[in-house]
C-alpha cells in the first residue's frame, strides 16, 4: 500500500510539473490575447482595460498563483474568447474526442495484434513464402506508421471530395469529410445514427491505420520472441496443434507487453487526435485546443494540457500497477520478495 501511495504522490508531482511548465511556456509565447479580442477600432486604453479585466497585467507569479489556486478548487477559469467556464468548454468537446479515440483504439489493437501475430507466425515458419509475406507486411506497416496522420487525412479529404466526383463513385461511397453530423441537423433516429457513423469513418480510419501499424510492429516482436521459446516447441511435441500452442502459450507470454502498450495508448483516446480533428473539423478537444492556441485563449489551453497530463501520467501508473497481475513472472517475484 505504501508503494502505491508513493507512486500516486509521484504521479501528482509530475502532473504539477507539466502544468507549471505549460503555464510558463504559454505565457511566454508571443501574442496578446487582449489585442485579438478588442475590435479593430479599439484604442490602446481599451486594450489595457481588457488586459486588466483578464488579469494579464499582473506579474507572472501572481497569475500562476491565482490559476493554481483555482485548479485546486476545481475551477479552471473562464475562456477568454468564449466567456464560458473552461470546464464546460472541454466537457462539451470531450464526448466527441472519446468516441473517436475509443473507436480508433479498439480497431488499432484488434487489427494490429492480429496482423503482428500473423507476421510472427510467418517468420517462425521459416519458409520462403513466409519470409516474403512478413517482409511485405513489415514494409506496409512501417510506411503507415511513418505517415503523418494529418497528411493521410488531407489525402482522404481530397479523394472523397474532388476524386469521388471525378470518378463517379456511387453516393454511398462518397463519405462526408468534415464535421460529425449533418450540417442541417434535420436527421433523427436511425438516420441520425447512420449519419454519425458515416462522418466518423474517415477520421477513425486514419487514426486506426496509424495505430494498428504501430501495434502490429510491437505485437510482431512480442509474439516472435515468445514463439522462439522452448515451451512452445515442447507444447507442440506433446501433441498440441500449432494454433493451440500459439493461442494458449505464445500469446499468454506476449500479453504483458501488449497490456502495457494498451495502457500507454489510452491517453491517445483523448489527446491523440488533435491534428485529425483539425483536418476533419471534428468537434472534439483537439479542435478546441487548436482554436484556443490561435486565439491565445490561455485558460482553455492550460485546461486541456492539465487534462492530457492527468490522463497520460495516470495511464502509465495504471500500466505499472497492472503489470504484475498479467505477468506471472512479475507476480511470482512480488510474492517471494524479489524485484
Amino acid at each position: 500500500m505504501r508503494s502505491v501511495l508513493r507512486r500516486v504522490a509521484a504521479a501528482l508531482v509530475l502532473v504539477w510539473l507539466v502544468a507549471t511548465l505549460t503555464f510558463v511556456l504559454v505565457r511566454l509565447a508571443p501574442g496578446d490575447p487582449a489585442a485579438l479580442l478588442v475590435p479593430p477600432s479599439a484604442t490602446a486604453a481599451d486594450a489595457a482595460r481588457l488586459r486588466a479585466t483578464l488579469g494579464l497585467d499582473q506579474p507572472l507569479a501572481a497569475q500562476y498563483g491565482r490559476w493554481l489556486a483555482g485548479v485546486l478548487r476545481g475551477d479552471l477559469g473562464d475562456s477568454f474568447a468564449q466567456g464560458r467556464p473552461v470546464a464546460r468548454v472541454l466537457g462539451e468537446a470531450l464526448p466527441a474526442s472519446l468516441a473517436l479515440g475509443a473507436a480508433s483504439l479498439a480497431l488499432s489493437f484488434v487489427v494490429g495484434v492480429a496482423l503482428g501475430t500473423w507476421q510472427a507466425v510467418l517468420r517462425d515458419r521459416g519458409t520462403r513464402g513466409g519470409r516474403r509475406g512478413d517482409a511485405a507486411l513489415t514494409l506496409l506497416t512501417t510506411a503507415a506508421y511513418a505517415a503523418p496522420s494529418y497528411w493521410l487525412g488531407l489525402g482522404l479529404v481530397a479523394v472523397c471530395t474532388a476524386g469521388a466526383a471525378r470518378w463517379g463513385w456511387p453516393s454511398w461511397l462518397r463519405l462526408p469529410a468534415f464535421g460529425a453530423s449533418d450540417p442541417g441537423g434535420t436527421l433523427d433516429g436511425w438516420a441520425a445514427v447512420q449519419d454519425r457513423v458515416r462522418h466518423a469513418i474517415l477520421p477513425v480510419g486514419v487514426l486506426a491505420a496509424v495505430g494498428a501499424a504501430g501495434v502490429a510492429r510491437y505485437a510482431r516482436a512480442a509474439v516472435g520472441d515468445a514463439l522462439t521459446g522452448d515451451f512452445v516447441r515442447t507444447a507442440v511435441a506433446k501433441g498440441l496443434s500449432a494454433r493451440q500452442a500459439y493461442g494458449r502459450h505464445a500469446l499468454a507470454v506476449a500479453l504483458p507487453p501488449l497490456v502495457v502498450l494498451f495502457a500507454l495508448a489510452l491517453p491517445g483516446v483523448v489527446a491523440g487526435s488533435v491534428f485529425v480533428e483539425g483536418v476533419f473539423a471534428w468537434p472534439g478537444v483537439g479542435r478546441a485546443v487548436v482554436q484556443a492556441v490561435g486565439a491565445r485563449d490561455y485558460p482553455v489551453v492550460l485546461g486541456a494540457a492539465l487534462l492530457y497530463a492527468l490522463v497520460t501520467v495516470f495511464a502509465n501508473l495504471a500500466a505499472d500497477l497492472a503489470l504484475p497481475l498479467v505477468d506471472p513472472r512479475r507476480r511470482g517475484g512480488a510474492a517471494t520478495g524479489r524485484t
